[in-house]
């Protein structure tokens, strides 16, 4: 059985592509390197707290940890779409394909950074809600 043909994108649509992919790969490549700078101090956080400082250094060195393997992630989930956009330009045969492995990338990219926002909101409906009932509670007892 013979794979389905694929649609070849023309010029002018590869050259969007191809703007679009160096673009990304000027995104992803930052980020993958202050993923890797955070990812060192928080090596250096835990290990200097496990030889002489207090335990809440090694949580700041976990919480450091935790934000480069953020920023790994948007860095390599960005380059690996920005490849994939631009193997759509390089190569004949496999458009379709390569385009939706760079879809797939970039909804990994969304999806966490989707989660972040639902937990920014979450928290800042938390925090109004404690503000509100100290605010409420405060009124009362004056």
């Amino acid at each position: 059985m013979s794979a389905p043909s694929q649609y070849e994108f023309d010029s002018r649509q590869n050259e969007i592509i191809a703007r679009l992919s160096r673009a990304m790969l000027w995104v992803g490549a930052p980020l993958l390197v202050v993923g890797l700078i955070y990812g060192l101090a928080g090596v250096v956080s835990v290990i200097q707290a496990i030889v002489a400082g207090p335990a809440s250094a090694a949580l700041a060195g976990a919480w450091t940890l935790l934000a480069a393997a953020f920023f790994c992630a948007l860095g390599i989930w960005t380059r690996n779409a920005a490849h994939s956009f631009h193997r759509i330009v390089a190569t004949t045969g496999r458009d379709i394909d390569n385009l939706m492995d760079a879809l797939g990338n970039l909804g990994k990219l969304y999806s966490l950074l989707s989660l972040l926002v639902k937990i920014y909101i979450v928290l800042i409906f938390v925090g109004l809600i404690i503000t509100l009932v100290f605010w409420t509670t405060a009124a009362f007892r004056s």
